[in-house]
Formats: structure tokens, sequence, C-alpha cells
């Protein structure tokens, strides 16, 4: 199962593509069995296997397609 968490304060999704190369849009996470965290209510999310997606992903993903999944362990 993949989770996309989006940033605070922003929308759930991608609304523009931004100059800014340190930008994360969002992080997308890999899930591969139950998860809980350690102490409820709190972010262990970084635990998982995850992606930030900023520019340099999509400029990778541009070139690389789904293969780039792959080699990150995600598909």
């Amino acid at each position: 199962m993949f989770v996309i968490e989006a940033g605070k304060g922003r929308r759930s999704w991608i609304s523009g593509i931004f100059e800014d190369d340190d930008r994360v849009y969002f992080n997308l996470y890999y899930i591969t069995q139950d998860f809980e965290p350690k102490i409820p209510g709190s972010d262990y999310m970084g635990a998982n296997k995850h992606l930030h997606i900023d520019n340099s992903f999509l400029n990778s993903y541009a070139t690389y397609g789904k293969d780039l999944l792959v080699r990150n362990h995600m598909a």
C-alpha cells in the first residue's frame, strides 16, 4: 500500500511546480505490513520506507519512469 502525506497547511495534491528545489511536495510511503507507532499519537512515519517527492525526484522520474521506484525498493 502507498500512503501520500502532504505538508502541513498545503493541499493534498500538487497544485503547481515550483522553482524552489528544496520544496517537498509530499512524502510517498510504501507500507508493506501493519504499522503502529511505539507511542500512540506520535509521528514515527519516518521509520517506514518513503521518498520525498521534490523537483529532483520529479526530474529523475521523467528520465527513468517507474523504474526509479523499483531502484528505490518502492515497487
